[in-house]
């Protein structure tokens, strides 16, 4: 029986699409086009440039009789291609849930923006810290006690898991830091 030789072009495919599900399932996301935003575009670029080129060259070689190719170059591109896609309509799913909350306090948060907690119905929370021009937004989780909110998310600051809903305010027990609750709208 003969042994099936992994050609380097596998793993070249298996490093752009490692690199590309990384940047895509990072917790924070920093779209600003640096260095960040230029990686994920050239990445994933490469990917299906490679995906293409790998499923024309196998596919002429099995047509022109010149023996049996391995397709798994292609299948590990098409793999990661689906992980990234999967991933961007899951968050695209869970951004378009309807807000039960928008939290927001301009004090805090790098840059001019502040930061901004949305919180989604189905207990999902994103948060937004708004720089000119750029942003960072990641997600987490919440549970509602009452008036009491249990956080789980990454915010970038000290300020707590827990926080107190007060009228028109959110105001994180453990720091003190308080947030104006806005409309349903960031």
């Amino acid at each position: 029986m003969k042994q099936l030789k992994i050609k380097p072009v596998f793993w070249i495919v298996c490093a752009i699409g490692l690199l590309a599900a990384w940047l895509e399932w990072k917790p924070v996301h920093v779209v600003d086009f640096g260095l960040e935003t230029w990686l994920r575009l050239l990445s994933m670029g490469l990917l299906y440039l490679l995906a293409i080129v790998v499923l024309f060259l196998n596919v002429r070689r099995y047509v022109n009789k010149e023996g049996k190719r391995s397709f798994l170059p292609f299948c590990a591109a098409i793999g990661f291609i689906g992980l990234v896609w999967g991933h961007r309509l899951l968050l695209a799913g869970l951004d378009g849930l309807p807000n039960a909350y928008v939290a927001v306090n301009l004090e805090i948060g790098a840059g001019d923006g502040g930061l901004s907690l949305v919180f989604k119905e189905g207990n999902w929370v994103k948060v937004l810290q708004q720089n000119t021009p750029a942003f960072a937004e990641s997600w987490g989780t919440y549970e509602q006690h009452g008036d009491t909110l249990i956080i789980q998310a990454d915010t970038g600051f000290h300020l707590g898991r827990s926080a107190v809903m007060e009228k028109s305010q959110l105001r994180f027990i453990d720091s003190g830091v308080v947030f104006s609750l806005a409309a349903d709208k960031p």
